[in-house]
């Protein structure tokens, strides 16, 4: 939101160079005096206001305070061929940045399963876990 504009005279020529003037005085000699055109130029002041961050501090030394909150993500199990591991596959829906359509995308995820108790088809819901293998760093909540 512009407030003010301001106009301010600079002694600037608009190409940069300076234009002379010749005179001659009652004596006869030649004096040159060197003349600036003048641009003028808008100074523009923008003013926004940021807006008011708040945050909570949280003291380290308080292992009640310190609990982090788990994202829990539900998706299909999709392949359980594996030992304690089902693949699952969670659809999403994105939008066009450009064209605004919507489009869907999957992700596989592996996620750990200690009793093998999930089967193909099972709509399941995990969360982040410690990292057990390369590619499995999530754990198998519940079922749906």
């Amino acid at each position: 939101m512009i407030n003010k504009k301001v106009l301010s005279k600079k002694p600037v020529d608009n190409l940069g160079i300076k234009k002379t003037e010749t005179k001659t005085d009652k004596s006869g000699s030649v004096s040159k005096t060197k003349k600036a055109s003048v641009k003028r130029t808008a100074k523009i002041k923008l003013e926004y206001k940021k807006p008011k961050l708040e945050f909570e501090r949280i003291d380290t030394k308080d292992k009640e305070k310190k609990a982090k909150i788990k994202k829990r993500i539900q998706g299909v199990v999709v392949s359980d061929k594996m030992d304690k591991t089902v693949v699952v596959s969670v659809v999403g829906i994105k939008i066009h940045s450009k064209y605004h359509k919507r489009y869907k995308r999957n992700k596989r995820y592996k996620v750990h399963d200690p009793e093998n108790k999930y089967k193909v088809g099972d709509e399941i819901v995990f969360s982040p876990s410690k990292p057990y293998s390369k590619g499995k760093k999530w754990e198998a909540v519940s079922s749906l």
